[in-house]
């Protein structure tokens, strides 16, 4: 996917194109503050960022939408406008316009319409560029997974000129927060290091590593349980005797051995009428 133009709506009469050359470095010259770095800012808004970083300033002041033409390998080629938030009182615009046109056609103001959303957006140029289903699940669920997809290789393609002066970081968005881990969990996909057969795969083993850890705890509940079990055994066996319903002499030597003796026992029930209670000094008072 190619940028062909950046187009600049004011109102049905006046707009303002920058073509570049497909397949060529495009370098892009003027004075300080002619709006060479808003370039980059127009092409991030356009293509779905959730802020508009436009800088306040002669271009939100008389634009009232931002476009770009992007051409594919086919040479397909799209238009995508969004609405300038400055014309809503907003901080950004979540609706979008985009539209198949034919090659080197620049859309009429009166055209212009929302008709998608950014997530839409991600969605189809996802796609467009060849970006499959894939999921990058975080060991252990330590974080939230994530689906690489287009906007973050957005990422990899913006180097505004305060970035490439910062000696500390080397990506664009790389200190807003959740950014630098979506970049080391992007990257390797777009280096080709991990192909989306090996996500698949790497997903299954995080599945079965979830299911082996839950049966390893399973399985030492059962042996806290049964090694408690064996112990109440011999326990029960020996109040059993102090109470008198086992004989004192009894020795038990295995488990098979002490759950056959408590079954012997464990249908017995307190029969009031077999134990006489008595008084206090009752033997004295029958001999006087």
């Amino acid at each position: 996917m190619q940028i062909q133009n950046i187009i600049l709506y004011k109102d049905a009469e006046h707009n303002r194109v920058l073509t570049f050359e497909i397949g060529k470095v495009n370098i892009i010259t003027g004075e300080s503050k002619s709006g060479k770095t808003a370039i980059i800012n127009i092409v991030d808004y356009c293509l779905g960022s959730k802020d508009c970083k436009i800088a306040d300033g002669v271009i939100r002041d008389n634009v009232q939408w931002f476009a770009i033409t992007v051409v594919f390998n086919n040479d397909e080629q799209y238009v995508i406008a969004r609405l300038n938030p400055n014309v809503r009182n907003a901080n950004t615009i979540t609706e979008i316009y985009i539209e198949n046109v034919d090659k080197g056609v620049i859309p009429e103001f009166k055209s212009l319409h929302a008709n998608s959303n950014i997530i839409a957006l991600k969605d189809f140029l996802s796609k467009k560029i060849g970006i499959a289903e894939n999921l990058q699940v975080a060991e252990n669920n330590t974080r939230d997974s994530l689906e690489v997809n287009f906007k973050h290789a957005r990422l990899f393609c913006f180097q505004p000129q305060t970035l490439i002066a910062q000696q500390d970081y080397l990506f664009y968005k790389q200190t807003e927060p959740f950014v630098p881990q979506a970049i080391k969990d992007s990257l390797p996909y777009f280096l080709g290091a991990i192909r989306e057969d090996s996500l698949k795969i790497e997903q299954e083993i995080a599945q079965k590593k979830r299911i082996l850890n839950r049966l390893v705890r399973t399985k030492n509940e059962a042996e806290k349980i049964y090694s408690d079990g064996i112990s109440m055994a011999f326990a029960l066996i020996e109040e059993a005797k102090e109470y008198g319903l086992l004989q004192k002499g009894l020795e038990v030597s295995s488990i098979s051995e002490a759950l056959a003796v408590l079954n012997t026992i464990k249908d017995w029930e307190y029969n009031s009428s077999e134990i006489s209670v008595n008084g206090e000094n009752s033997t004295l008072k029958k001999w006087q």
